[in-house]
């Protein structure tokens, strides 16, 4: 019905109540707010004027992004870090390791050519992980995991997401000296 209106102003006041709405029904029955907002993403993406939605809540989406990781850097307690760093080191290399691994393995499955698995490979290989962030987070908020586990997985979603970038580029000069030697 919403979209059936063509009211931009409509369609975004829609898409906000449903995300808030949801994240507020996930919270009363004891789940994550993400959660929530997560599911009303979702029907939002089901909807007819998923595009539309997604283009007008752009702005937004940008400005709870920054909020959000303006909030999580605030809670971390980074002081430990230096405690840790062997560890998160070991966790980024495994993590990297075993993705950029199992992306190739799935792309020969499938019978891809190896320029495509690897190219694949080196875009998908390092784990960001800013949910798991909200994950360990409700995690530590509850008792169910310790506390160093936050700045633990912060550092390594922060790592991981700038490491991407680099692995792309690599990729654009491991890629094509791989093909020429498959080809001879």
């Amino acid at each position: 019905r919403v979209a059936a209106a063509e009211n931009r102003e409509i369609l975004l006041m829609s898409v906000l109540g449903l995300c808030f709405g949801y994240a507020l029904l996930a919270n009363i029955v004891g789940l994550s707010v993400a959660i929530g907002a997560f599911l009303a993403g979702v029907l939002v993406a089901e909807s007819k004027s998923a595009e539309v939605a997604k283009l007008l809540s752009s702005p937004i989406k940008d400005m709870f992004v920054a909020i959000f990781f303006i909030s999580v850097g605030a809670l971390m307690d980074v002081s430990q870090l230096e405690n840790y760093m062997f560890i998160a080191v070991a966790l980024i290399v495994v993590a990297t390791g075993m993705k950029f691994g199992g992306n190739v393995l799935g792309n020969f499955i499938f019978r891809q050519k190896r320029g495509k698995a690897l190219r694949s490979a080196f875009t998908l290989a390092a784990p960001r992980g800013e949910f798991s962030i909200v994950i360990v987070k409700v995690g530590v908020d509850i008792g169910a995991v310790s506390a160093f586990l936050f700045p633990l997985v912060g550092i390594i979603s922060i790592i991981t997401a700038f490491i991407s970038p680099f692995l792309m580029k690599a990729s654009d000069k491991i890629v094509p000296v791989l093909e020429e030697k498959e080809d001879v």
